[in-house]
């Protein structure tokens, strides 16, 4: 994390974030884009302060030494009077009694809760405001509402178009999608964004999902996510998790109807792509489940050049008592292979497989 805060002073942090517990401040911290060195505090400024920025703000992490409301008025007015150009306060926690369930949709791990004035509520309830009366709550008091200009930015959020596109995912489902959030494609499924629009870069969501998570691949599956959609970079979803090496997320795939011999992408189909990395267990996989042995197409014309461009001997074998065919009769057809059998050739003396040099030759490859 990047440290470089020189020629900042306390007038330069505009926003203060107030963490209740010690879990909540260690977010909190990892938040930050950048964390800044320390500046001098007052003699009755007894607060612990972590500086930092996050996108481009400049922000003070307080924590609370030990949880109770009455602590918060004390640490707020020793932030205040050492940071004294602070624009906004944010009490950021876990909301232990935030309800499960809402008008809105259910609340999961991850969404994020903003007050909102209704009415004559200031959009917080403060518990020891009230009095527990039979069947109910009753307010005796409340909190002052949010800033305007912040009350504003929510209302701004809370209408974003969910299926905006831009940037080099294209849309947020498949930026959420490609690293895993699965929060936040849930959250964003609820607010209707398409599970199948294609990106910019890397065709949609279910492509990205496919290369590194097992549930976001479940959660987009179960929302109608096209499973043998096709893009020229990672050319389908089988493909995007063969070539990662995702055994369980093929098999899931599979299982859900994808074309094991779908033709598209730079390898041309996944039994040629998952031959060309060296996952011997999706090999089978995917023959056990119809993959063509001798289809052709793509960077490597075939799985069985693929495997032996690369050197790798069981994926051959596995190949060979398939029935893979040494040559094909365009092979025969056309000059450039002897071309890429010298290739072959030379990368597997490059590399000390004269043993399976043989066992190509024998077969009539080389």
């Amino acid at each position: 994390m990047s440290t470089d805060s020189e020629g900042l002073t306390h007038d330069d942090y505009t926003v203060v974030w107030i963490c209740p517990l010690e879990v909540e401040q260690i977010a909190a911290i990892q938040m930050l884009d950048s964390e800044h060195k320390r500046l001098p505090q007052p003699p009755n400024d007894h607060n612990v302060y972590t500086l930092g920025s996050i996108n481009g703000h400049n922000v003070v992490i307080a924590g609370l030494h030990s949880p109770g409301n009455n602590l918060t008025p004390v640490v707020v007015t020793q932030i205040r009077n050492t940071f004294r150009h602070l624009r906004f306060g944010l009490l950021v926690g876990i909301g232990g009694d935030v309800p499960k369930r809402t008008e809105r949709g259910n609340m999961h791990l991850g969404h994020v809760v903003v007050s909102k004035p209704v009415g004559e509520h200031s959009g917080v309830v403060q518990y020891d405001h009230g009095k527990a009366e039979i069947g109910q709550f009753r307010q005796t008091g409340f909190l002052a509402p949010p800033p305007a200009v912040l009350l504003n930015a929510a209302q701004e959020m809370d209408g974003a178009d969910a299926n905006a596109q831009g940037g080099n995912y294209g849309t947020a489902l498949e930026a959420a999608s490609s690293r895993g959030y699965k929060e936040i494609v849930e959250m964003l499924l609820e607010k209707k964004a398409d599970v199948n629009m294609h990106g910019r870069d890397y065709g949609d969501p279910l492509q990205v999902a496919c290369a590194n998570d097992t549930e976001v691949v479940q959660v987009l599956l179960g929302q109608g996510a096209d499973v043998n959609a096709q893009d020229s970079v990672l050319g389908n979803p089988l493909q995007a998790a063969c070539t990662r090496g995702h055994k369980e997320i093929v098999l899931i795939l599979l299982n859900n109807g994808a074309d094991v011999n779908a033709q598209c992408g730079s390898y041309g189909n996944a039994l040629r792509g998952v031959s060309a990395q060296g996952h011997r267990e999706i090999v089978q996989v995917l023959l056990d489940h119809g993959a063509s042995v001798n289809a052709q197409g793509g960077y490597y014309s075939n799985a069985l050049k693929a495997a032996s461009a690369k050197g790798y001997e069981e994926i051959v074998n596995i190949l060979l008592a398939e029935g893979a065919s040494v040559q094909t009769p365009s092979d025969r057809q056309h000059k450039h292979v002897l071309y890429d059998y010298h290739i072959q050739l030379l990368y597997l003396e490059r590399h000390n497989k004269r043993h399976l040099r043989r066992k190509l030759a024998q077969q009539g490859t080389i």
